[in-house]
């Protein structure tokens, strides 16, 4: 089940295009950027790039939980390998700063962005699914109206905004 819109435009849908832009950051690194050569790390980067690319399709239509969950760990594991990458090193490979530019910048941000929309195109789905049953509450006691106390023949204070407006029982 797709989210609803928010403003046009869902969590969803970013995510897609983020993660897209993150495995496009990636490919590039490999394919132009010389990773391809590195061992261990160039395989990495083309698995990771495959699958964002993968997931972001697979999600196009809405996927369920299991592959909304996988994307979160794909974006996270890639997060993880970035920061360890400029600390303790990843099989001995260790990189500086926000080099090489400008992919390592756009990767960062497209990782955390990654997870923030996935966490918010989440929380979007469970709330969608939890609207229909207020909404068919909401729908009963505002089609009735406001209804007086049994038996008063008036609406009680508080009940109705003007009590002459309110119907009589």
């Amino acid at each position: 089940m797709a989210p609803p819109p928010c403003g046009g435009h869902d969590a969803g849908q970013s995510w897609r295009s983020t993660d897209a832009r993150d495995a496009s950051a990636h490919a590039n690194l490999y394919i132009d950027g010389g990773y391809r050569t590195i061992p261990t790390i160039g395989p990495r980067f083309l698995l990771l790039s495959s699958g964002s690319f993968a997931l972001a399709a697979l999600l196009l239509a809405g996927g369920p939980l299991v592959l909304r969950l996988g994307a979160v760990g794909v974006a996270a594991g890639a997060l993880g390998g970035f920061i360890m990458s400029r600390t303790v090193g990843v099989a001995g490979f260790v990189e500086r700063g926000l080099q090489p530019a400008p992919q390592a910048l756009i990767s960062l941000i497209t990782e955390i962005g990654a997870i923030a929309l996935l966490t918010a195109w989440e929380v979007m789905l469970r709330r969608s699914q939890a609207v229909p049953a207020r909404a068919g509450v909401a729908v009963l006691l505002t089609a009735r109206g406001p209804q007086p106390p049994r038996g008063t023949g008036r609406a009680a204070a508080g009940d109705c905004h003007d009590w002459r407006a309110c119907p009589a029982v």
